[in-house]
């Protein structure tokens, strides 16, 4: 978590995190392994296995966050009331699809849906693309009975750790489905980047430019060696195609952070580009799940609780006792405070 504190939230993602590390020492060294182990718990189940465990935060496996993780618990719960709805938005993947070109991002792959006109062979090469969330969209849902104490610790962490605004907090409902949160790839690609396979690191002094770091080499979808890419480059190509089925384009507050001319526009007119900061957290996520080895152990606990073999599958809370999956857990905390 240290490691890729700065890179997710620059100084005061760093601050929070040694700051927290530091607050478990006790004079007694097997209390301080206690609150070591809580704040792992935490960072754990409220963060890493939140962003990796498809079903969200029905799968919480933590009831009582540890309070150095989530120190202003309390000041986030004011602010954040309403979750996003369960059903997706039809019109996320349509602004993606204009705003993208109607290309796969990463590959360079023509949607199958591109309105033309195309060559004979660029029509032979057409895919099927999805829109693809870069802050997975179930973390924004939540309810006030079941999965809120979940949902709060998260974005609570995500405060302190990414340095994300209030203003994003609370306008999450709405932001997790505006298309500053994501991107146009063809299926496989998305299976990699929500595995955490593949991730984003900006390039510094290039507009909208981002290296694809590999992080496992199986099930990328980014095609084969050779002619895979590097880097991709956002741009905004809407204005090519017609305004007739566009989505309609509200004024959106700025969710930027710290990010001092950022070259990311909020524009009135046009489709906003991918935000930095989620692109930021999605990266240091994918890099603190592979550097520790939590992202395999969490494999294996949803292999094992039968969620690994249809997509979609959905755990509750309740499966981490049927199907003793603590000892992963106790496994995945010594992991986690690496």
């Amino acid at each position: 978590m240290l490691f890729y504190a700065f890179e997710c939230g620059g100084e005061g993602g760093k601050r929070y995190t040694a700051s927290a590390i530091c607050a478990c020492r006790r004079e007694d060294n097997d209390v301080t392994l206690a609150y070591l182990q809580s704040l792992a718990s935490t960072w754990l189940s409220h963060l890493l296995f939140v962003f990796k465990a498809n079903g969200s935060h029905k799968l919480q496996i933590n009831a009582t966050p540890s309070t150095i993780a989530t120190p202003t618990l309390e000041d986030t719960a004011g602010r954040m009331e309403v979750g996003a709805t369960e059903n997706r938005i039809d019109r996320f993947k349509t602004a993606l699809l204009k705003r993208d070109g109607y290309r796969c991002v990463a590959t360079g792959k023509i949607d199958v849906d591109h309105p033309g006109p195309l060559s004979p062979q660029e029509e032979e090469e057409t895919i099927g693309t999805v829109g693809c969330h870069i802050l997975r969209r179930a973390i924004a849902v939540f309810d006030r009975n079941k999965t809120y104490l979940s949902a709060l610790s998260t974005f609570d962490i995500l405060r302190h750790y990414a340095s994300m605004p209030m203003m994003t907090i609370e306008d999450i409902a709405s932001i997790i489905d505006d298309p500053s949160n994501g991107m146009t790839l063809r299926g496989d690609a998305h299976k990699g980047f929500d595995n955490f396979a593949w991730s984003l690191r900006k390039v510094d002094n290039i507009p909208n430019t981002y290296n694809i770091i590999v992080h496992r080499p199986r099930g990328l979808g980014l095609g084969s060696v050779p002619t895979r890419r590097s880097d991709i480059t956002f741009q905004d190509f809407s204005a090519r195609y017609t305004e007739a089925s566009s989505p309609p384009r509200k004024k959106q507050r700025n969710t930027r952070s710290g990010d001092a001319g950022d070259e990311v526009q909020r524009r009135e007119q046009g489709i906003a580009l991918p935000n930095p900061l989620f692109i930021r957290i999605h990266s240091a996520i994918a890099g603190v799940l592979h550097m520790s080895g939590a992202g395999e152990e969490i494999d294996a606990a949803i292999r094992r609780a039968g969620g690994g073999g249809a997509p979609g599958a959905v755990l509750v809370g309740d499966d981490f006792e049927t199907l003793h999956l603590w000892e992963s857990v106790r496994s995945m905390q010594q992991l986690a405070v690496n």
